[in-house]
């Protein structure tokens, strides 16, 4: 091989090693963790309450829960939030190849059973414990709406999604971890309408992993 043809060898293997690390959605080798598996979560009968309950989870290794930090409380529902994250299986974060402890953020909406969209509250989060990797900041949502509660649906439970956010904040791409039949389609159409800004690794913006769940209730039946 010549040295103009060695050149391109080169060249051409180095657009590719770039262009791989892109599509991996990491930066610096770094490939965030995801949600693998979802269990329901309870909304509680006797609690009227709505909102939020924002929570990190931190991940050894292997994928596994260590611990839970609530980021966005709600009065009497955060437990049941936080009982069902600690039994979710996840993939683990990777360093270039390799798994290590991380951190995803697990955002849980215990959506009104009405059938109207809505935007939702979002009061400040509270600040990260323990940044993990180091270095890393995952995604935060901005603004925030309820799903739209179908009308003469009769549908409850909990529907887990995983969001694909890239390193500008937009919405790449909305994987069904977790189904309930009628609610899926509009828990999707929410949250494509939310404002997310993007995760940061070592101050850049990188494409990263969120997972959001929709809990919802048989619709409040009144009589007069």
């Amino acid at each position: 091989m010549g040295e103009n043809s060695m050149r391109k060898f080169l060249a051409m293997a180095f657009v590719c090693i770039a262009l791989g690390a892109s599509k991996s959605g990491g930066s610096a080798g770094f490939r965030p963790p995801d949600v693998a598996s979802a269990s329901d979560i309870t909304y509680p009968f006797n609690n009227a309450a709505s909102g939020m309950v924002s929570l990190s989870a931190n991940l050894n290794a292997e994928g596994k829960v260590q611990s839970v930090q609530v980021l966005r409380d709600v009065a009497g529902l955060t437990d049941q939030a936080t009982a069902a994250v600690n039994s979710w299986s996840f993939s683990p974060a990777r360093l270039n190849g390799h798994p290590v402890p991380s951190i995803i953020d697990v955002h849980v909406v215990f959506n009104p059973g009405i059938p109207q969209t809505q935007s939702l509250s979002l009061p400040p989060s509270e600040p990260l414990v323990s940044p993990n990797p180091a270095g890393y900041l995952p995604p935060e949502i901005a603004a925030a709406s309820y799903a739209n509660y179908p009308p003469n649906s009769i549908g409850a439970g909990t529907v887990v999604l995983s969001l694909t956010i890239d390193g500008s904040g937009n919405i790449e791409n909305v994987s069904v971890v977790r189904r309930v039949p009628s609610l899926t389609a509009p828990s999707i159409a929410a949250v494509k309408i939310w404002t997310i800004n993007p995760a940061r690794y070592n101050g850049k913006g990188i494409t990263s992993k969120m997972a959001v769940a929709f809990v919802y209730r048989l619709p409040m039946i009144t009589t007069d």
